[in-house]
């Protein structure tokens, strides 16, 4: 994935989301998309072999493979209607002439989509960039998997009503996460994984039904949310100061 002039709306969104995470703004977000794109699953850019176009298509294809864009189906089609007489004149110039005629799509909006840029396999959704497989979701960057959502970058598998979340993967009915793994039904969630109905949760492990945790250790509310804020200053630091920090997946060697 490329980030190739980045729509100003995702940086507007991307500022939004870090505000709402880590308290302020880190950077453009330029900056992080390496950071962005890591571990979560690269699709391809290609180029319309109709128009020329930037495409983008979900997959592994053999070299050579051309595409078309979704919005360039009709055109292809009255293109590659037919064969001649000459490409059916045996089994081999049929085959032939029917690889030539093959087109992959790309670029693929279903129903009410607007401002995608960079993106591929979305059902009505709105201002995506660099993403695939988006369904009814809105300010969506680098991320593929995402249903029901807004405010999503660089996650994977985001379920229905994840909003605000920063590398959240297999994450469902979540809001405000960061570096988070399964975690479902909670919200103020960072470095957390296989968490299920917990809210204001740090580094923390295997918990249900908790709050005010970090390592896993409930501490009373006042205490919490010194370390709370001490801890998040510390990875918006980190995160602005070099466009990375360690990530929930290397944490947990996965």
């Amino acid at each position: 994935m490329e980030n190739k002039n980045a729509p100003e709306w995702v940086d507007k969104a991307w500022g939004s989301t870090c505000r709402t995470l880590l308290g302020g703004e880190v950077g453009s977000i330029g900056k992080f998309e390496e950071y962005l794109k890591r571990d979560v699953p690269h699709f391809r850019i290609g180029k319309s072999s109709i128009s020329g176009r930037e495409i983008v298509v979900g997959g592994e294809y053999v070299e050579g493979t051309k595409f078309i864009s979704g919005d360039e189906i009709g055109k292809y089609a009255l293109a590659a209607a037919q064969l001649n007489v000459n490409d059916i004149k045996d089994i081999d110039s049929i085959i032939e002439a029917l690889g030539e005629s093959v087109r992959y799509c790309g670029n693929n909006l279903i129903g009410n989509c607007s401002n995608a840029t960079l993106a591929n396999r979305l059902i009505d959704s709105n201002f995506v960039h660099c993403s695939y497989d988006v369904f009814y979701s809105k300010y969506v960057a680098y991320s593929n998997g995402v249903k029901y959502c807004e405010y999503v970058f660089g996650s994977e598998g985001a379920g229905k009503g994840a909003h605000f979340a920063i590398k959240g993967f297999e994450s469902y009915e979540c809001s405000r996460v960061f570096e988070c793994v399964h975690v479902y039904n909670s919200s103020d969630c960072f470095y957390c994984a296989n968490v299920e109905n917990c809210h204001d949760c740090l580094f923390s492990f295997n918990l249900r039904s908790k709050r005010r945790c970090i390592g896993n250790l409930e501490l009373q509310e006042g205490k919490f949310a010194a370390l709370k804020a001490k801890l998040k200053e510390e990875i918006a630091g980190e995160l602005g100061a070099k466009g990375s920090v360690q990530g929930i997946l290397g944490i947990m060697g996965g």
